[in-house]
């Protein structure tokens, strides 16, 4: 009797679920750099597919190789610093009102895994924060006077934005961006084709629910990504 021996697999095969980016998955399976995880050549595949690390659509897979350990010879007697990378994620966002006006120079507060941020918008209306790469919820709120008597609140949800050729990473972006879309599951419904259409007309680009390349690069440049 002749007995075929399988070569074992050198990768573990990760199904992506929503809400997911790389810096979770390579938090999960201890990777302290996404990038790491990211440009790993079995990973050539998802890479040409999605080109920015932050962008993965539910049921892409990313393949997990060995943790590779690393040693460190350090002088005895001597303080020496180390830099672990990657427990961290760098968090942007930019707030304008539907006219495009920035936010600016305005008191907020960012809550994220029980962390409590404070800081003002610049001059742009952009936030920029340090926060746990494993986070999947935040909450926002952004005051309109100096007394923070009034504000805007948001819920936020991290890792949940998928590509911008996908229905669902269209309709997130439109609805982010103030253009109503009643759902973010991929149904193109009334409610989606007239955000379409209505961002198009604000981008001088033919007023109609097609979704063409002229649509698509407008979208991402006015979003950002």
């Amino acid at each position: 009797m002749v007995t075929t021996l399988k070569k074992k697999s050198e990768f573990k095969e990760h199904l992506v679920k929503p809400g997911e980016c790389f810096a979770s998955i390579a938090k999960q399976y201890g990777f302290a750099d996404p990038d790491t995880l990211y440009h790993h050549p079995s990973n050539a595949k998802i890479r040409a597919l999605r080109t920015n690390k932050h962008l993965l659509e539910t049921n892409d897979i990313v393949r997990i190789p060995a943790v590779q350990k690393k040693t460190v010879s350090l002088m005895a007697g001597k303080q020496t610093v180390l830099v672990l990378k990657g427990k961290v994620c760098l968090f942007n966002l930019q707030i304008a009102e539907f006219d495009g006006k920035p936010l600016a120079n305005s008191a907020y507060l960012l809550e994220v895994s029980k962390h409590k941020y404070t800081g003002v918008t610049n001059a742009i209306g952009k936030i920029t924060q340090v926060i746990d790469s494993g986070a999947t919820t935040g909450k926002l709120w952004v005051y309109l006077d100096e007394n923070k008597h009034n504000s805007l609140f948001w819920t936020l949800q991290f890792g949940t934005l998928t590509p911008c050729q996908t229905i669902t990473g269209i309709q997130a972006r439109l609805n982010n961006l103030g253009y109503y879309c009643a759902n973010e599951k991929g149904e193109m419904d009334s409610s989606t084709q007239d955000a379409i259409t209505q961002f198009k007309l604000q981008n001088h680009l033919p007023a109609n629910p097609e979704i063409d390349e002229s649509f698509l690069s407008a979208l991402a440049n006015t979003y950002g990504l």
